[in-house]
């Protein structure tokens, strides 16, 4: 499996930022993109891609890029 953290600037322009060898790796980056966002103008996404190509995309919550998970 391959992680990756998609952000959409401004809610228009794709960023794929990874791949991470782990979900807490890839979260720590989602964070870490948070922080930077102050005013969460940017969405983020998880996205689990396994190596035979299939992708899933899920949202995170405001508790999951908190500070203090």
């Amino acid at each position: 499996m391959r992680y990756y953290v998609l952000e959409i600037y401004r809610d228009v322009e794709p960023f794929l930022h990874g791949a991470y060898t782990t979900e807490a790796r890839r979260d720590k980056r989602a964070r870490e993109l948070r922080q930077k966002d102050q005013e969460e103008r940017n969405g983020l996404f998880w996205l689990n891609v396994t190596m035979g190509g299939d992708a899933t995309v899920g949202f995170y919550s405001h508790a999951e890029l908190d500070d203090n998970p």
